[in-house]
């Protein structure tokens, strides 16, 4: 899980965490809808998901 998503649990439970520092454990999460599909709901849920990237592409760009 990502620390962020990990960290209310540990401090509740008093428990600690380690990252993975094994390759394995590295990967890539993507959020995707359909085309044309990005209304005012659903980029509010990706804000709240996930940080963009400094590499994604600008989203308010208009669509071909």
């Amino acid at each position: 899980m990502p620390k962020a998503a990990c960290l209310p649990i540990v401090k509740a439970m008093n428990i600690s965490w380690r990252p993975l520092a094994d390759a394995w454990a590295q990967r890539r999460l993507l959020v995707a809808c359909a085309q044309g599909q990005l209304d005012a709901g659903i980029l509010s849920l990706v804000d709240f998901l996930a940080e963009p990237s400094q590499n994604a592409n600008d989203r308010t760009a208009k669509q071909e």
